[in-house]
């Protein structure tokens, strides 16, 4: 059985009340997310691009951290990729009072056979006339 990744991030300043941090590997039982959030103090752009893995154990984790976090600042997310997407549609608040503005959807190119990723972003889907 491979080892996954453990759960990194990275933060990058946006501006003087916003940061950008980026999530990369995998929320489990191992994910110190308390650890990740706690020195944060600021807005934040949260990029779930890297996420690869979600378990129960890591939604246990993510739900107190996200709900905390977002209920004291403005949180929104981007690059939701598909096992974070698959979880929160089974758990309700899962994103706390995050906003989301896009996720990842999967791509398949007839021309080429080519499988990617694309983001999806919110404004494409009110322009389409769905609802996020």
């Amino acid at each position: 059985m491979s080892e996954t990744q453990p759960l990194t991030s990275r933060c990058e300043p946006e501006g003087k009340d916003l940061l950008r941090v980026f999530l990369c590997g995998a929320i489990d039982e191992r994910a110190d997310l308390e650890a990740i959030f706690a020195p944060l103090k600021s807005d934040l752009v949260l990029d779930l691009s890297g996420i690869h893995r979600l378990n129960s154990m890591g939604v246990a984790r993510w739900i107190p951290a996200i709900t905390s976090y977002s209920s004291r600042h403005r949180v929104s997310i981007e690059a939701v990729p598909y096992p974070v997407a698959i979880q929160a549609n089974c758990v309700v608040n899962f994103f706390g009072q995050a906003t989301i503005l896009s996720g990842l959807g999967p791509y398949f190119c007839p021309a080429c056979g080519d499988n990617s990723l694309v983001e999806v972003t919110r404004a494409e889907v009110l322009a389409a006339g769905r609802r996020p």
